[in-house]
Parts: C-alpha cells; sequence; structure tokens
C-alpha cells in the first residue's frame, strides 16, 4: 500500500480527524499491549507512555514531520489491536465497527502518516512505525507476499541510515537509554531479515561482517529509564523479561543465518564445515534458558499462552535449521555410512516439526490452549510444515523405491549380485512416515480454505504422495476456491470514515 500509493492526497488535518477521541485510543492502546508480542519489546512502556501522553497534550497545535510520524506510529497501534480484536473474536473497543474494516482504515491512515513524514529519512519512532506497518502488511495474511520482502528491505536501510548497525558505544551523542533501545530494534530486526530471506529465497540485507551492534541486555523495562546514566548489568537468564526471548532466538537466528548463507553459497559446503555449523546448532540449542525449553502441552499446564508460543517458535526454528542444513546428505546417506548422521539427523527433525503441527493443530480447536491464537500459524508456520512434508515424501520415495527393486530381484533369484548396498537401516519405517503425514495431509484439508498458501500446501503434500507412493489421493479444489486474506477483500478501497471533531484530549 506504501509503495503503490493507493491513497489519495490528503492533507495533515484531514488525517488527524480521524484519529480516535482519547478513551477510545487508550483502550486500542491496551488491547494492543495486551497482545504481548515479543516484537514489542521495541518499546519501553514507562518512555511510550509518557510520549503519548505528551502527544495529546500538544498534537493539535503543532505537527511538524515528527508529529506526524507519531500519528501514523499510533495508527499502526491501533490496526494491530483491530486486527487482535478480530483473531480473539472480540468487539473493537469503543464500537467503531467490523474489526476487519478498521483494521484497514487505521493501516491506509497509518501509510498516509508515513508519506507525509517521509519515511525514508531518519526521524523519532520512524523505524518502530515502519515495522508496526510491515506487521500490518505480513501477519494480517496467511499467504506470502513478495511486496513484504521489497518493505522490509527498506526498513533494513532506513535502520542503517540511522547507525543502527553499529553499536551505541560508537556515538557520543547517544544516551545509554537510547542505545539500549537501538539494539532491541536490531536485533528484531536482525532476526526478521533471516527468517524472512530464507522463506522469500533471497540472500540476507544485512552483511554481518560490516555491523557489530550488541544484543540487548536481559532487563525489565522498569531496570532503566531515559535520563538514566548507565543500564544495569543483565539480569540472569533465569528471570523472564521483555527481551529475554528476542536474545535466545537472535543466537538461534544467527547460526540459522549462517547456514542458510552456506548452503546457498557458490562454493560448495565441505561435510567437515557442517559438522561444524552442526555443533554451533547444538550449543546454542543446548543453552536454552530453562523457561524457554521445549515442553509438550501436557507438562505446560500452568503456563501462560505467550509463553507457550514462545517456547514452540524456538523449537520450530531449532527443527528447521537441522533439517536445512543436512537435506542434501538424505539421499547419499543411505549407501554411504560417513553421512548417515545427516539423514538420521534430517527425518529427525522432519518427523519433530510434523509432530508439533499435529499438536498445534489439535490445540487450535475449540476448548484448546490456542483456540484464540490461530495467528500462530502464519504463512512462516506453513513454509515450515511444507519443508518437512517434502523431506518426508523423499524418505517415502526411497523405501518404496527400494522396496520394489528388492521385490523384482528377489522374483528373478538376482538379489545377492544386484541389489543395492543399503548400509543404514531404516530410520522411521514406512507405516511410521505415512502416518505423519497422512496427518499432516489432513490438517492441510481441514484449513486449505483459509488461504491460497495452505490450499497450495495440500496440493503440492498431495501430489507429492502421488508420486511417491503410486496411489491415487483426492486433490483440493481449484485455488480460487481458497478464503480471501483482508487485503484482497478491496486493495484501491479508501477509507474515510470520521470519529467527529478532534478534542484535543
Amino acid at each position: 500500500m506504501l509503495f503503490l500509493g493507493t491513497f489519495p492526497q490528503v492533507t495533515v488535518e484531514q488525517i488527524l480527524a480521524h484519529l480516535p477521541p482519547r478513551p477510545v485510543a487508550d483502550r486500542l492502546l491496551a488491547k494492543f499491549f495486551e497482545m504481548k508480542e515479543p516484537a514489542w519489546m521495541i518499546f519501553h512502556i514507562p518512555t511510550f507512555s509518557k510520549d503519548y501522553q505528551n502527544f495529546w497534550e500538544h498534537i493539535f497545535w503543532e505537527h511538524p514531520p515528527e508529529k506526524v510520524s507519531c500519528v501514523g506510529l499510533l495508527f499502526f497501534v491501533f490496526a494491530h489491536a483491530a486486527l487482535y480484536c478480530h483473531r480473539i473474536g472480540e468487539e473493537v473497543p469503543g464500537n467503531l465497527g467490523r474489526p476487519l474494516e478498521i483494521f484497514e482504515t487505521f493501516k491506509h491512515l497509518g501509510a498516509q502518516c508515513l508519506a507525509h513524514g517521509d519515511y525514508t529519512t531518519p526521524g523519532r519512532y520512524k523505524v518502530e512505525a515502519m515495522i508496526l506497518y510491515f506487521g500490518c502488511e505480513y501477519l494480517a495474511q496467511q499467504d506470502a507476499a513478495i511486496g513484504t520482502s521489497v518493505l522490509f528491505s527498506a526498513i533494513i536501510r532506513l535502520a542503517m541510515h540511522m547507525g543502527m548497525h553499529r553499536d551505541p558505544r560508537h556515538y557520543r551523542g547517544v544516551t545509554p537509554y537510547e542505545g539500549e533501545m537501538r539494539r532491541r530494534i536490531w536485533a528484531l530486526l536482525v532476526e526478521l531479515d533471516v527468517l524472512l530471506s530464507f522463506q522469500f529465497g533471497v540472500p540476507s540485507n544485512i552483511n554481518h561482517r560490516f555491523c557489530d551492534t550488541e544484543p540487548p541486555r536481559n532487563l525489565h523495562d522498569d531496570d532503566y529509564e531515559e535520563t538514566s546514566k548507565e543500564i544495569p548489568p543483565s539480569r540472569p537468564e533465569t528471570e523472564r523479561t521483555v527481551t529475554l526471548y528476542s536474545i535466545v532466538k537472535g543466537r538461534l537466528s544467527r547460526v540459522f543465518g549462517n547456514i542458510t548463507a552456506a548452503i546457498s553459497s557458490r562454493e560448495r559446503l565441505t561435510y567437515s564445515e557442517l559438522s561444524v555449523l552442526d555443533k554451533q546448532l547444538k550449543d546454542v540449542h543446548d543453552s536454552f534458558p530453562s523457561v524457554l525449553r521445549h515442553r509438550p502441552f501436557s507438562k505446560s499446564l500452568v503456563d501462560p499462552t505467550e509463553l507457550i508460543i514462545q517456547r514452540y517458535w524456538l523449537e520450530l526454528l531449532y527443527q528447521k535449521s537441522r533439517l536445512v542444513l543436512h537435506r542434501r546428505y538424505i539421499g547419499i546417506g543411505r549407501l554411504d555410512k560417513r553421512y548417515a548422521y545427516s539423514r538420521r539427523t534430517c527425518l529427525d527433525a522432519a518427523t519433530e516439526i510434523l509432530q508439533h503441527q499435529d499438536h498445534i493443530h489439535c490445540e487450535m480447536q475449540l476448548g484448546g490452549r490456542l483456540a484464540k491464537d490461530r495467528w500462530f500459524v502464519n504463512c512462516l508456520s506453513i513454509h515450515d510444515f511444507l519443508l518437512a512434508d517434502m523431506v518426508l515424501c523423499l524418505e517415502l520415495s526411497y523405501l518404496n523405491a527400494h522396496a520394489k527393486m528388492s521385490s523384482a530381484l528377489e522374483q528373478s533369484g538376482e538379489r545377492d549380485v544386484m541389489a543395492p548396498d543399503v548400509v543404514e537401516p531404516e530410520v522411521k519405517s514406512r507405516d511410521q512416515i505415512m502416518e505423519h503425514l497422512r496427518t499432516s495431509r489432513l490438517i492441510w484439508k481441514a484449513t486449505r480454505k483459509d488461504s491460497a498458501e495452505v490450499n497450495r500446501a495440500f496440493k503440492i503434500l498431495t501430489k507429492m504422495l502421488t508420486v511417491s507412493t503410486g496411489d491415487a489421493f483426492e486433490s483440493s479444489p481449484a485455488l480460487s476456491e481458497a478464503a480471501p486474506n483482508v487485503d484482497n477483500l478491496n486493495p484501491y478501497r479508501v477509507p474515510m470514515f470520521h470519529f467527529g471533531a478532534p478534542t484535543g484530549k
């Protein structure tokens, strides 16, 4: 929306006229932080609350470009709150209308503010506003859109122009508070850059040879403030703070980034180099603090939902990293014992991912722990589950081909002299693999109308099973029958509903 400019030229005064009344805005802001999204660590809540109060006291009397950026930030906050209300089945505070329509409206207004404030130039809260806008475009749809990848690249560039890729200790004019908040923002950008680059199949935007920004410290927001002369040392990682998840995921993301860079390089990755990356991955996984270690739902009965989701996010990224690192050797690992470890690792990771898909799907049903958190499965999760499907289908095709060859040779009496020399026994039996794939396919089938991406995953898995087994599987409806996402409702609609004249407070 921002790049295409699908909105009319309006004045700042016209944009301000769409601000909801202060009481409604307060409730929307509260709903936004109620989400407990890890990415919200980019806001220091005590300071943000002061800025929010100051905003309402002065916005209607002065609105230079930086003020317009603040307005845009608020509109994106309100948009996320409306989307959250839609996902949990609640009305938007203030009875403003249907949640998805309100979401679209606030997103449009926020994009207009970014354009008015010239989002290409550095400024206070501009990177944060762009991140929230990216979240609106990315999280509102389960289908991966290339435009979101391009948008994210622009955010990285803006952050670099502001010097966020270099640690704040290099800048004399940056206060301790500002430096710590810059570390938080950069940590989030690095994490997202690795994941999105792999999802869209393009190189990362960030070259770490030119970056030295340290991770944020494991601190609560109340541990420091704007006027702090220095930032206190990190709390132990046995204590969960607003930044702990991002600190841990940042370490894992860095290794995953090294893995994707190595396997995508023009120079072939040697097996000794692969072993080094495998050890790095294990070491990072072993270093997870106990509070963020994966555990099944049956052992998380009293844990908050957002903590359970964070554990699953970390575990899925770990298993995906193993899968991506070792999948090149899944075939040769059957014939050459030097690579047998890679084959076992790859199949184990794929199986774990599909088991997580099954557990998550079950908990998303009515009465489950994740019934109100269906957003947990987005286009990135779909990509991970489908990757595991592909690996198990590949193994299934090997098993079937070997079984057919062995049967044919036995019948001809030539098995002893012509049978392939398989040195690695079955890691997973054909029945075990088929059980995982059937379950995954049933999940895709049950949810295929949620988005075109899910429907596509169902079709791909169905086709792969047909090729791997030779059996016929029922296909899905045409792609066009998948339910449209939010943005497809009417991409050129210009929302201009009016909350009434601005009151100032």
